[in-house]
């Protein structure tokens, strides 16, 4: 009965992704859309395989976890529909019973407290959503997961052939047509195996992708369009965000706004205008510090040091940072954090095959990177001056969230798998950059922005 289920299922998104006007219109062909949609599908598959039953994984599924702990608080709209929806929006129960309950479930208070968010909690309360609509149904649940998180990566893909209008005015001699844009888009959304894998679970990540996509997406689209409606969603996309990833909400929704500001004030040359804006975002991060008591390095030291804990209490071997004491230089934790995100795994991390792919993806990535470095580099070294040749305002911004994501990211992540997918939800953002966006850097000789 659950195959006939779950066949219905993939039938009806199929339609959609058919249909929808939203799938349309890309250079993308229906059954092409659909094949990737398959793919992804298939990733699901090897993913509950993998975890269920490979014996190394098989007691470290955070997707199973989040399952029961979302079938313990769903029965509690079985009990009470009105405390249900009351203990989702965070509004205090009325039954003591229930009141009772809810720190029994797994995942919905944390092990050790900290001052960030729990978006651990909000992402549970979302599946539990799943869990109520799909009657309960692990399958029905992980194919329309894989759904949601498909959506995401078409609306970032969406938002990455978009991305052309978000340079500056160029003359048609060197203006590049989407077709050029629609191979690179197409290999990062829906080609890289990590992002499809750590996705393609009852994970955190679907919700990420989808939040994070939309909101891209949109504000793309008002970017281009300038129709207050797309301002809006991406304001909403932008709060669902929040809830569940707060520092990649935190760093792409203050660069979003800087790019608006970009768009209508040109005149000041690229380099004092983000010199100016990067100091006063510097300047609210000192401001929150000095008035609200907010230490942003504290907050990490705190958030990386929370994660060791926990790794320690699970006897977990598989620690590859390096801790550090307090009086140790924060700087240089950073670059080991940064080094680890870019060159951890590799292939010279091979404990299983799992690994291994992995690492060998890493690699290939991290190459790709460093070729794009020095494309970059000698592209500019053969140009007249240093400032005809000038990256676009979309590729700057994109550098500095990924970059600054990916800081944090290795600076809070002690352990080889939390690195790997943690860091996949960018690789979409990593993939463009150094396949199409690097390797391209306009050039400005007599070209005169409107």
């Amino acid at each position: 009965m659950k195959i006939v289920i779950s066949i219905f299922a993939i039938a009806g998104f199929s339609v959609l992704l058919w249909k929808l006007p939203f799938f349309r219109n890309t250079g993308l062909k229906t059954w092409q859309v659909l094949c990737a949609f398959y793919v992804k599908l298939l990733v699901a598959v090897a993913f509950y395989v993998m975890y269920a039953h490979y014996p190394t994984y098989k007691n470290q599924s955070d997707s199973q976890a989040f399952y029961q702990s979302a079938a313990q608080f769903a029965a509690i709209a079985h009990e009470d529909f009105g405390d249900y929806l009351r203990a989702s929006f965070r509004i205090p129960v009325k039954m003591p019973e229930i009141r009772k309950k809810l720190p029994k479930i797994a995942y919905w208070n944390r092990p050790y407290d900290n001052s960030m968010p729990n978006d651990t909690r909000q992402t549970l309360i979302l599946y539990s959503f799943l869990y109520l609509l799909a009657f309960g149904s692990l399958p029905v649940m992980l194919i329309v997961a894989n759904f949601l998180a498909f959506c995401g990566l078409f609306a970032l893909f969406k938002a990455f052939l978009g991305a052309r209008w978000l340079r500056e005015p160029q003359p048609p001699v060197v203006e590049r047509s989407r077709n050029d844009i629609l191979l690179p888009a197409a290999i990062a959304c829906f080609a890289i195996p990590s992002t499809l894998f750590w996705s393609s679970g009852l994970m955190k990540e679907v919700w990420l992708l989808l939040f994070m996509g939309f909101t891209v997406y949109s504000a793309t689209m008002f970017f281009t369009t300038k129709k207050m409606r797309f301002a809006v969603f991406a304001l909403l996309w932008g709060i669902a965000l929040l809830h569940i990833k707060i520092y990649i909400a935190g760093f792409l929704l203050p660069l979003l706004g800087i790019y608006a500001i970009r768009q209508k004030w040109q005149k000041p040359n690229a380099v004092v205008f983000y010199g100016c804006a990067f100091a006063v975002l510097i300047f609210l991060a000192f401001c929150a510090h000095w008035f609200a008591n907010f230490n942003i390095i504290e907050v990490l030291v705190q958030q990386r040091n929370t994660f060791i804990r926990m790794l320690e209490a699970q006897n977990h071997s598989a620690i590859i940072l390096q801790t550090f004491d307090e009086s140790s230089n924060f700087i240089a934790q950073i670059f080991v954090g940064l080094g680890n995100v870019f060159l951890r795994p590799n292939v010279f991390d091979t404990q299983n095959v799992f690994v291994f792919l992995a690492g060998l993806e890493n690699t290939i990535i991290a190459a790709l990177i460093i070729c794009a470095i020095i494309l970059c580099v000698k592209k500019c070294s053969t140009s007249t001056t240093l400032s005809n040749q000038i990256p676009s305002d979309y590729t700057i911004l994109a550098i500095v969230f990924v970059v600054t994501v990916f800081t944090i990211i290795g600076f809070t992540t002690p352990n080889m798998g939390a690195l790997m997918r943690y860091k996949s939800v960018l690789l979409p953002f990593v993939v463009m950059l150094v396949v199409n966006d690097l390797p391209n850097i306009r050039n400005f000789t007599n070209v005169k922005l409107h």
